[in-house]
Formats: structure tokens, C-alpha cells, sequence
């Protein structure tokens, strides 16, 4: 299968698996892998992203009440539209969403994101009934239970 996105040619066999899944409209659209399957999109590092406008806050004591607008902000603006797939982000580094500081809960972001547009999450650590974690730290787990999704 070739999908075009912004006129550059993608062909590859986890494209078309995300294709079947898309085809079964799914309520949420979350696509968990741990390379991009869609090389001509560049991903979004989110916590450089968002550690970069935090850092430009002047006043840091509301910081948990206007982290879900920026981080909103930031995916919005890395959103690009692929024929076929529609309005697709592709995301990496999504840690600093655990940031206690930052009292985000990283399912809903995923979730609320994946219910608009495909959410392609670029995860290198561990897929396991329907969760994702890092080896290194068993307190940082997403509950993907609750979200449509498809792992490659």
C-alpha cells in the first residue's frame, strides 16, 4: 500500500495494518510501535517540546493548571495530514508527562488526542496487557485498556 503525506510517498507492511485498523472506525485511534511506520513524518519529541515552553514560563506556580493546555498545544501543532489516514501526530519521548509537577495523567492525554486524530506513539519500553511502562521504573505505567489501539 502507498499513502502520500504532504506529496512524499510512504510504502511499508505497518502501514497497511494501520489502515485496517483505521478501517474498523475505531473510537480512539492509537497506534503503539516502537520505530516511526511512517518515516516521511518527523515525530514530535514531546518532552523536548514541552520541557522547552515550560522553560519560557515566568511563573511556575500554576504550572499544573496550564500544563494540559500546553501540552495540547504542542501535539496541535505537530498534527500533519496523511491521505488514507487522516490527521496523524507521531510522538517520542513522552516521559515528561510523569512529571509530578506538571499533574498530567498521561491515558487521558493519549486518549483525547487518539479520539481526533491517529496517535502514533513511538514506545520503547514495555507493551504488556494493554499497558505501557518503563523497565526502569514500575510506577510510570499507562493504562491503554480503555483506548482503542493496535501494537506493531
Amino acid at each position: 500500500m502507498e499513502i502520500k503525506a504532504k506529496g512524499k510517498l510512504m510504502s511499508n507492511g505497518n502501514i497497511e495494518h494501520i489502515c485496517r485498523f483505521l478501517a474498523s472506525r475505531p473510537r480512539y485511534k492509537l497506534v503503539v510501535c516502537r520505530e516511526n511506520p511512517c518515516a516521511e513524518i518527523t515525530p514530535l519529541n514531546l518532552g523536548y517540546a514541552l520541557s522547552t515552553k515550560v522553560a519560557c514560563l515566568q511563573d511556575r506556580t500554576t504550572l499544573s493548571y496550564i500544563a494540559p493546555s500546553i501540552v495540547d498545544e504542542v501535539i496541535n501543532g505537530a498534527v500533519t495530514h496523511v491521505e488514507d489516514l487522516g490527521d496523524v501526530v507521531v510522538i517520542e519521548n513522552l516521559g515528561i508527562l510523569f512529571e509530578p509537577e506538571l499533574g498530567l495523567i498521561p491515558s487521558d492525554i493519549i486518549m483525547k488526542h487518539a479520539k481526533n486524530k491517529t496517535f502514533v506513539l513511538i514506545w520503547n519500553g514495555i507493551y504488556h496487557n494493554q499497558a505501557l511502562s518503563y523497565a526502569t521504573d514500575s510506577n510510570c505505567i499507562i493504562d491503554i485498556s480503555n483506548i482503542n489501539h493496535i501494537a506493531l
